[in-house]
């Protein structure tokens, strides 16, 4: 599993290098999801087995302006998470199994769109969206969260 981390560890920091350094907060993190998905589907996950490894691994990173969070969480078991509030900007990247979100409208606190996420998909969900997870059995995902505050400032 380290070896794993560590290799999502480079592919983002050379995701990284190819994007203007002054592109931060949420649309930085659209610009790293496609060439992120592109590199992380390289890598081999067959012997991979959630059985045998810890739930969660946590790095942080600061490249450019962007202080990251990155997180790969293992789920054996299917998981549902109540209606919440996303903290920060975060990019959700499955890498195996499988996602559903319900996104609602904070206005009429009623389900505005749904999506359900596959190995290889992302979406990033910007600050303040208030949303309800479903996670299916054996699920591996890569969030990575935008941890600096005050993102909505231009340099």
């Amino acid at each position: 599993m380290d070896k794993f981390i560590k290799e999502v560890d480079n592919i983002i920091s050379n995701c990284s290098n190819q994007i203007n350094e002054n592109i931060i907060g949420i649309n930085y993190l659209e610009k790293i999801k496609y060439p992120l998905i592109d590199n992380i589907r390289k890598l081999d996950l067959a012997s991979f087995n959630c059985e045998n490894h810890n739930n969660a691994h946590e790095i942080k990173k600061i490249l450019g302006d962007n202080e990251l969070i990155v997180s790969l969480q293992i789920y054996p078991e299917s998981l549902s998470k109540t209606k919440y509030l996303i903290q920060r900007d975060n990019l959700s990247i499955i890498v195996r199994g499988f996602k559903s979100i319900s996104v609602f409208d904070n206005q009429i606190n009623a389900n505005s769109f749904y999506l359900s996420l596959f190995t290889n998909t992302g979406v990033v969900l910007s600050k303040n969206t208030s949303v309800v997870e479903k996670i299916s059995k054996n699920s591996i995902i890569l969030d990575i969260i935008n941890a600096k505050e005050n993102q909505d400032v231009e340099k």
